[in-house]
């Protein structure tokens, strides 16, 4: 842009909204769309954590957001499922039903092995 007015170009002001246009279509709805759909997270989340973490860290927080956000899904999602998996053992144990162990076996079809 610099050049564009330094070299007395006439069309300035095109150049100028077209900078602008890009700018804000490539910043506020490409990559927040890319990156959301690479990291399954929504785009108003992205733009949004973008700014928390630019106003919180500065620019390498700035680069840094969507692998964190993206991070922090990732363990919410598991601590919830933890959590759902942990009150439905504390269910069946209490109602005495037989519950599954992570190998997929019940306690009562456990053959021992021969002595």
């Amino acid at each position: 842009m610099g050049v564009v007015l330094v070299t007395g170009y006439p069309h300035w002001l095109v150049i100028l909204i077209f900078l602008l246009l890009w700018r804000g279509l490539q910043d506020y709805l490409n990559s927040p769309l890319l990156m959301g759909r690479g990291m399954k997270l929504h785009p108003f989340a992205v733009i949004l954590g973008v700014m928390i973490f630019g106003e919180v860290g500065g620019m390498p927080a700035i680069f840094l957001s969507v692998p964190i956000m993206a991070s922090l899904k990732i363990i919410w999602k598991h601590w919830r499922l933890r959590g759902d998996r942990i009150e439905t053992e504390a269910t069946s144990i209490a109602d005495r039903s037989p519950v599954e162990t992570s190998a997929g076996f019940q306690p009562e079809t456990v053959v021992p092995l021969r002595q």
